[in-house]
């Protein structure tokens, strides 16, 4: 990646992360998944629209996210606390555990 476009995605996590402080979770998962076309590495950006999914009821994307994260890095807290989260809310309660 070069530094242009890790800009670019670091921008858009940025709009992201403006949106998402005022609750305009559709709106931040939109720029979210701007920076993961960009920049489909970083792990943050799939756990930022995985958050955004969760407050959208979109569990399942939630998940999916988290999954993408720990597929890039496997000790993100913050992913497998999501996904946890997610199944519950689903009900899947032998998932969660």
């Amino acid at each position: 990646m070069d530094i242009e476009n890790d800009s670019q995605s670091q921008k858009y996590k940025e709009l992201g992360n403006q949106s998402y402080k005022k609750q305009d979770y559709t709106k931040a998962l939109t720029y979210y998944t701007k920076a993961i076309e960009i920049n489909s590495h970083d792990p943050n950006f799939y756990t930022n629209r995985a958050l955004c999914s969760f407050n959208l009821n979109r569990f399942e994307d939630c998940i999916k996210d988290c999954d993408r994260a720990l597929g890039i890095n496997s000790n993100l807290t913050k992913a497998l606390k999501k996904k946890w989260q997610a199944y519950i809310n689903l009900l899947k309660f032998d998932e969660a555990v």
